[in-house]
């Protein structure tokens, strides 16, 4: 599988929407803000088809929409509190099948559109997925220990 890259800095959404589109089996974000109704339904349209989907996003009143997913089977849900008032989860990527990274400093909101941000799509770039996924998994470990420490 040969390596690849695109990189973004016009008509994001769209490439970032297609890329979704193309998913099989896991989709894995991690956005500090997401516009939920813009996305609510491609991600519902995924898991109806079958991809398991898992999301950690800043848990604030930004993300209050969030709850348009819950409760959508093969979705799940992670607000990420931090441990300080003062900082956020400000990650900004998804695996895609675990084939694609989709990075950089768009925030999936409404908004974003309107600002200069880019995206990096890396496509078969294992290592750099690997590391991608090792923190995905710590943010849900941080999410699983720090919920049930509530």
């Amino acid at each position: 599988m040969k390596k690849r890259e695109e990189v973004h800095f016009d008509n994001i959404d769209y490439y970032l929407t297609e890329h979704l589109r193309s998913c099989k089996s896991s989709l894995k974000i991690c956005v500090a803000w997401i516009s939920w109704g813009k996305y609510e339904r491609l991600l519902k349209s995924l898991a109806e088809k079958g991809v398991k989907i898992e999301i950690i996003y800043n848990n604030d009143p930004k993300n209050n929409q969030a709850s348009r997913l819950e409760g959508v089977e093969g979705i799940e849900l992670y607000a990420v509190n931090t441990r300080n008032k003062n900082s956020i989860m400000h990650n900004k990527f998804c695996i895609i099948d675990d084939e694609k990274v989709v990075t950089g400093s768009f925030n999936w909101s409404q908004n974003a559109e309107t600002h200069f941000e880019n995206i990096l799509i890396l496509i078969n770039h294992f290592k750099v997925i690997k590391e991608f996924k090792h923190e995905f998994e710590d943010l849900k470990w941080y999410f699983d220990y720090y919920s049930v420490a509530e």
